[in-house]
C-alpha cells in the first residue's frame, strides 16, 4: 500500500498549523491571566 506523498504533507502541515495555534492561544492566555501590559501588536506590521 502507497500514501500519496501530497497526503503526507497536508497532514503534516495541519499537525503543525495545530500545534502552532495551540502555542499562541496557551501564549496570549498566560499573558491575559498574569496581567502583561500589551507591548507589541500585529497590526502594526499590517502594511
Amino acid at each position: 500500500m502507497t500514501t500519496d506523498p501530497n497526503t503526507l504533507l497536508t497532514a503534516l502541515n495541519v499537525k503543525i498549523d495545530d500545534r502552532l495555534a495551540g502555542a499562541l492561544t496557551a501564549a496570549i492566555w498566560h499573558n491575559r491571566a498574569t496581567g502583561q501590559p500589551v507591548t507589541r501588536l500585529l497590526t502594526a506590521y499590517d502594511h
